[in-house]
């Protein structure tokens, strides 16, 4: 919920994912910044899903199963999106990735952000909740039984402010 809150602003976008059932797909202007985020939320214990963001003029995000025999899907993040030419220092287009899983088994009581866990601070505060920053040409891949939010600060939808 707290990465909900952080991330997800009101403007939702369009988006539906006809690669599987496990796979929930959802779009949303970022809050209180420039772009888009997604929420990917992967239901399936033996399926990993990729994701692949391209720059193009329909801005097409690409959604495949891993397995190669199983083809791959298109979804179309809407026409309407359209990307923008912002980069890291080197140049590097990046997104953001905040994976979210459970520490060990699915029953565990302790969630891992990117493959840490989460543990109030000796402070009982909230630990920092940092980013993998990802350049935007690599594949995104969302393991099983899994969230992912993933800030894509480099797309900007009419509707999003």
């Amino acid at each position: 919920a707290l990465l909900w809150h952080r991330f997800m602003g009101k403007g939702v976008i369009a988006a539906d994912s006809n690669s599987s059932p496990f796979l929930r797909v959802y779009a949303h202007c970022s809050k209180g910044r420039a772009g888009v985020t997604l929420l990917l939320i992967n239901l399936s214990n033996q399926t990993n899903f990729n994701v692949m963001v391209r720059n193009n003029m329909n801005s097409d995000l690409h959604i495949g199963k891993r397995s190669p025999s199983e083809g791959s899907f298109v979804h179309g993040l809407q026409k309407s999106v359209s990307w923008i030419e912002r980069k890291a220092s080197d140049g590097t287009l990046m997104r953001e990735e905040y994976h979210l899983t459970p520490d060990g088994d699915l029953r565990s009581q302790t969630m891992a952000l990117n493959g840490k866990p989460l543990q109030l601070t000796e402070s009982g505060d909230i630990p920092n909740l940092d980013p993998l920053l990802t350049d935007m040409q690599s594949l995104l891949s969302v393991i099983p039984l899994s969230i992912a939010f993933i800030a894509l600060p480099n797309f900007e939808a009419p509707g999003c402010v």
